[in-house]
């Protein structure tokens, strides 16, 4: 029987078939059903054969064998990202064999099907992430679970603890695995230390920086070097600078940042035409080649910012003080001197080593009022650097560049750490202006750089590649569910991600589909090769303008004044060493994205959990076979419609049509469709909430 299963299997090589089915194709009685059963049994236990999604069979040996990192998603299943591969791979929760987010794992690829094009199943955990875990205690009479994000793997994790450990059910610890278990057996743990309590919110953030390895304080090595930086190291370098001090420079920024390293300066030269200079904090003088600040702030790749606090790349007295470019006292700095003709279109670039005095620090808010017409100190230089930003983001998107104006949200928090009110984001037109300049400074420093090099050297570049085909298909096919994208074509240029960011902008659908586009984009990441950058249409570009919480930026400072400016005194990197700090600063970032988000969702779950039995208009923006996503209006806090709470008929899931349908009635939930929910409950422990429709 184990043979003819085989060979039944192999002789249709890339279809599946369900026991049935196979049964039928092998002409089995239904005398011999319970035998055939019972072998395919023996087959699937010995991975002779593995069962797909929906239970249908495939041979093992027909599948393509790659390997890659597995993300975990809070219903259970995931997605394994290969280098391989254009597409991630989906993984149902039955066929993850024991593997848990972020680990590298070995997946077989099963045939395509008309609805599932890349679909596996995990044959072996090549490497786990961590051996570690940030988790809440489940207790239950005096034996305890952990339960981690994304999500808990089915098989369980043991908390293993003695009687002098103090812990209680909702705490959050740190834990040690002793014992990995099996794909069927829990995973052992030990606690090492108690980090927080789920019903603290002001615990949050340490909670997320433990997980995520973030740490606000800075070894002593470091706090000691850092604080030898004084005003007068400032003063003996000024005669080493070209002085533009006497140039109306300005910094416009949000009332509460945190540090300051970007001014924009105006002025007109002989030939009537404008020069505008972006002015860059010099973090590079501070944080020398070799030091204890260069390795800190290589190691920490980034800032990352939350709510409550900053995790800073480097100590405060440089970060907001000795490097921050405040108004009324000396700073150096990296300026990016930009002659602009009438047609906006960049005539020349210089880049110096300067001094400079900012005039004058605006908040956004501040701007906007003068550029709404009220009038005050420096008016005229804000209202001129509009209209020349204006013309270059004209420019920029006729040849294609795609701007998001995707919120954020801002949580006003109450005493204890909870949210009283989440608001999105302002996006003003003052917030424009200064982005335009960061774009162009970015962009015009990386052509001189490729203008001027000879061969390829240590240049680290902001790439951004086109996304892959199918996650463009599945976007065009969303439009077109929504009767948006008709005439759009199915592999997507920037232009047209712009045409239809455009075309949907007074649309009630627009926050969606401007976040759909968002998540079809590819991730754009640091590389010493000149890819271009798809998403701005740039053929080069870099990353300049943030050197106080990138550590790219400082490295392209150093770049600078070492192979444009002929300073001797820096050393430099080789390619390969640039290679891997590119590899290192994007692996930082996606990690204090993931944390952000996190904390973010973190947040907002508080807030809804003070508001359970509410009702709220929403909006539907993810749909998948256990039900949809919402997300309400004016908050942007996400939660849950199972299928199995919509009792007025039968649901199923319509992959083709992104919705979940009534077989009776035909009812449609579709992304984009308004909805009123009532929130039914929030798990904090998976950052989860559950609401139910109503009328």
């Amino acid at each position: 029987m184990k043979k003819k299963i085989l060979d039944t299997l192999r002789k249709h090589s890339g279809k599946t078939f369900r026991k049935r089915e196979l049964a039928r194709s092998m002409g089995v009685s239904e005398k011999n059903y319970r035998t055939f059963r019972r072998t395919v049994n023996e087959l699937l236990n010995d991975r002779s054969l593995i069962r797909a999604r929906g239970g249908a069979l495939v041979l093992a040996s027909t599948g393509e064998r790659v390997r890659g990192t597995l993300a975990l998603t809070s219903h259970g299943y995931g997605f394994v990202s290969t280098d391989e591969r254009s597409d991630d791979i989906f993984v149902g929760g039955k066929n993850l064999k024991g593997a848990l987010n972020g680990d590298t794992v070995e997946v077989i690829v099963l045939p395509a099907t008309r609805r599932h094009r890349s679909e596996g199943i995990i044959n072996q955990v090549v490497a786990r992430k961590a051996d570690q875990f940030v988790g809440t205690v489940i207790g239950n009479r005096g034996h305890f679970k952990l339960s981690i994000e994304p999500v808990s793997p089915r098989r369980g994790i043991v908390l293993d603890t003695k009687k002098s450990d103090s812990i209680s059910d909702g705490d959050i610890v740190l834990a040690k695995v002793t014992d990995w278990g099996s794909p069927n057996s829990p995973v052992v743990t030990k606690l090492i230390e108690r980090v927080g309590s789920v019903e603290n919110a002001e615990d949050d953030m340490a909670v997320v920086c433990y997980k995520y390895d973030l740490t606000p304080e800075f070894p002593n090595r470091v706090e000691k070097e850092s604080s030898k930086w004084t005003d007068q190291d400032i003063k003996n370098e000024i005669p080493n600078r070209t002085d533009l001090r006497d140039l109306v420079t300005l910094t416009i920024d949000p009332w509460d940042a945190r540090d300051v390293d970007d001014a924009v300066s105006i002025q007109w030269n002989e030939n009537g035409n404008i020069v505008v200079g972006v002015h860059i904090a010099d973090v590079s003088f501070f944080v020398r080649e070799g030091s204890e600040l260069d390795r800190e702030a290589r190691m920490r790749g980034n800032t990352v910012y939350f709510a409550e606090g900053t995790v800073r790349m480097l100590p405060d007295n440089l970060s907001a003080e000795l490097c921050s470019l405040l108004p009324d006292v000396d700073r150096l700095a990296m300026s990016v001197l930009m002659e602009i003709d009438a047609s906006f279109n960049v005539i020349s670039i210089r880049i110096e080593k300067s001094v400079i005095q900012n005039k004058s620090r605006f908040t956004y808010r501040e701007v906007q009022k003068v550029l709404d017409g009220e009038k005050g100190a420096f008016s005229n230089e804000l209202r001129e650097l509009n209209k020349v930003a204006k013309g270059l983001t004209e420019k920029r998107h006729q040849a294609g560049s795609i701007d998001f104006d995707i919120p954020e949200p801002i949580f006003k928090l109450a005493d204890g750490g909870i949210p009283h009110e989440i608001t999105p984001s302002e996006r003003l037109e003052s917030h424009r202006l200064v982005e335009e300049f960061m774009l162009l400074a970015n962009r015009e420093v990386s052509k001189k750089v490729i203008k001027r090099r000879k061969r390829k050297d240590e240049f680290i570049f902001r790439i951004h590649d086109e996304p892959p085909e199918n996650d463009m298909e599945r976007f065009v096919g969303v439009l077109r569910r929504l009767s948006l994208g008709e005439n759009i074509p199915q592999r997507l240029k920037p232009a047209d991600f712009r045409d239809i960011l455009a075309m949907v902008e007074a649309s009630p659908y627009r926050d969606l589909i401007e976040k759909l586009a968002l998540r079809t984009m590819s991730k754009a990441v640091y590389s010493v090769h000149n890819r271009g950058h798809f998403g701005l249409a740039f053929r080069t570009y870099t990353h300049f303008t943030s050197p106080i919480r990138r550590f790219s930026d400082v490295l392209i400072h150093r770049y600078l004044k070492k192979h444009i400016l002929k300073d001797d005194t820096i050393k430099g990197i080789s390619r390969d060493t640039a290679s891997a700090i590119a590899k290192e600063v994007t692996e930082a970032e996606i990690k204090s994205v993931e944390a952000e988000r996190e904390y973010i969702k973190l947040k907002q779950n508080r807030w809804l959990s003070q508001h359970i039995g509410e009702k709220f208009d929403a909006i539907i923006s993810g749909v998948i076979s256990a039900g949809f996503f919402v997300e309400l209006e004016n908050t942007m806090v996400e939660g849950f419609v199972s299928i199995d709470s919509l009792k007025d008929d039968t649901y199923f899931y319509d992959e083709l049509e992104f919705a979940i349908i009534g077989k009776r009635y035909g009812e449609k939930y579709q992304l984009g469709r308004s909805v009123r929910i009532r929130v039914r409950s929030v798990s904090l422990e998976k950052r989860r909430a559950d609401f139910d429709l109503v009328d």
